[in-house]
């Protein structure tokens, strides 16, 4: 449903703008008309060689490419340089063309280094970069700043964008051979549970997306270019998708939920529901990107535009609306069922300790002393792991988009690192799912059957800690997020008292 009211809110904002009857090279005499978003450009005289203004006469560019009106009554005026000499001012229209730049872009700032002088042939002069370069004005405009002196914006370099594709394409490469063997550990597994089947499709998903984005970025030229930007959409929202299936999950073991039926159907019925979740709405998604790219006005800046200047969706609102905006509705749920099973958590560790009251009496004095750095160790590790299983960590890719987007500044080194992290999430998830003993022990003992060596398979078996319960259809094993079995609170204090012994639930780890 929630997805539902996204695309609705979306369809009355790319409806409510139109900018056909924006004249960008005449001042503005409807006085309704505070501000607008235009992907045009229009020469506004015989100017040979014209200056770029971002926005119309008696506007000025403001964060998410959006042009506001100024309280400025005097015309706009440019000084014109000779290399750094003044040569003249110019404030007719008829020298400059008009239009908000189609490139990712930031602002120049005041310091030495962006200094900048608009020359004689219309482009742009930074005489304190690297050997003093020259832009054309298809990378650059200048606009007021409703006040204060013009302020220059600049298309951000392809050395930079290709330094940040270079960052992203090696942490996914990285990350790509440890999606291939989480996924082909848990295939070979029998009797797989819910849980672990969504988890091999998010790693199956999230690995196709990663295939295509390397594809993308690291070839500059692809014949099937539209093809890929589809597929690369369609796989990370499928992959985000699933992981909000994964999470809703894990949140639903903890709250000791259950289906209806025997165990057996209700697990299949419940894994039917999450595929048609993850596998369908994304699939509408599609189609409904597919329809506003194909029908939608050229001029809108809600246009997904795939395929035209990059093989994606475009920059700004189309990121928003057709990519971002599913993802941040995914992270934010991720991060309520993550809130909400820590607090289970909590609530079901401060129960059994209550009921492990007495027992706890036998311990040594010095043993009571020892007990809170490990108490809070173990917690903080429990729940890093939870954190990071449940994907809440994609929520810094979505604030370095933001940031970089609202603020028009150049890409910050600091989300580099950020966004190496999530190439290379993939490293992170065959650490937490795969890389342990139990899983080992279960391998070992799957090779051992296919082999035809059962006494082989029993041996390990043997050998595996009695505290641990054994790899079912129905449990949350070690094997998955050494987090809990599917019990309730109910099952697990009646079985403490039933005991009556001083013995681990599993929650905690020996």
């Amino acid at each position: 449903m929630r997805f539902l009211v996204f695309y609705l809110s979306v369809f009355v904002v790319v409806c409510a703008e139109n900018d056909e009857d924006i004249k960008l090279c005449q001042y503005e005499n409807n006085l309704n008309l505070t501000k607008y978003t235009s992907n045009s450009t229009k020469v506004c005289g015989n100017s040979v060689n014209p200056v770029r203004k971002c926005c119309k006469p008696g506007f000025f560019l403001a964060p998410r490419r959006q042009c506001l009106k100024s309280n400025k009554t005097e015309p706009f005026t440019v000084q014109i340089y000779h290399r750094t000499e003044f040569v003249r001012n110019v404030s007719n229209i008829s020298d400059f063309v008009v239009g908000i730049l189609a490139c990712p872009y930031y602002k120049l700032d005041s310091t030495p280094s962006d200094e900048f002088y608009i020359q004689e042939t219309g482009d742009l002069y930074l005489p304190n970069a690297k050997l003093g370069i020259y832009v054309d004005n298809e990378r650059y405009c200048v606009d007021d700043r409703d006040g204060y002196r013009y302020m220059g914006f600049l298309c951000i370099g392809k050395d930079q964008l290709q330094t940040n594709r270079k960052v992203n394409a090696i942490g996914m490469i990285i990350s790509m051979p440890f999606l291939l063997m989480t996924f082909l550990v848990y295939l070979v597994l029998p009797e797989k549970n819910v849980h672990q089947v969504a988890l091999m499709f998010y790693v199956l998903h999230l690995l196709l997306a990663y295939v295509c984005l390397v594809t993308i970025n690291l070839s500059p030229h692809l014949d099937f270019c539209h093809a890929a930007a589809y597929m690369t959409l369609f796989f990370f929202v499928v992959s985000f998708f699933w992981m909000n299936v994964i999470c809703f999950d894990i949140w639903y073991t903890f709250s000791g939920g259950r289906g209806y039926g025997s165990k057996k159907s209700s697990e299949k019925r419940k894994l039917i529901l999450y595929t048609l979740y993850a596998e369908g709405l994304p699939l509408l998604h599609l189609l409904v990107v597919y329809l506003m790219d194909r029908y939608m006005d050229t001029d809108s800046i809600h246009k997904p535009n795939i395929g035209v200047t990059k093989c994606f969706l475009a920059d700004g609102f189309p990121n928003l609306w057709y990519f971002y905006g599913e993802a941040s509705i995914s992270v934010i749920a991720n991060i309520v069922f993550f809130i909400f099973t820590a607090l289970k958590i909590r609530q079901v560790k401060k129960e059994t300790s209550m009921l492990k009251q007495n027992e706890s009496k036998r311990h040594t004095f010095e043993k009571e002393q020892q007990r809170p750095l490990v108490s809070i160790f173990y917690r903080f590790n429990l729940y890093l792991k939870l954190l990071l299983a449940m994907g809440v960590n994609w929520s810094m890719e979505i604030i370095s988009w933001l940031v970089n987007w609202l603020t028009n500044e150049q890409y910050s080194y600091i989300w580099y690192i950020t966004d190496f992290v999530n190439a290379a999430y993939g490293v992170i998830i065959f650490f937490i799912f795969v890389f342990k003993k139990k899983m080992w022990k279960l391998l070992q003992k799957r090779y051992y059957n296919l082999m035809g060596k059962p006494h082989l398979a029993r041996a390990v078996t043997s050998t595996t800690d009695t505290r641990t319960s054994h790899y079912s259809s129905t449990n949350y094993s070690s094997a998955d997020t050494h987090l809990t079995d599917r019990t309730t609170i109910n099952d697990r204090t009646s079985a403490i008292n039933r005991n009556n012994r001083n013995e681990e639930i599993p929650l905690h780890r020996s």
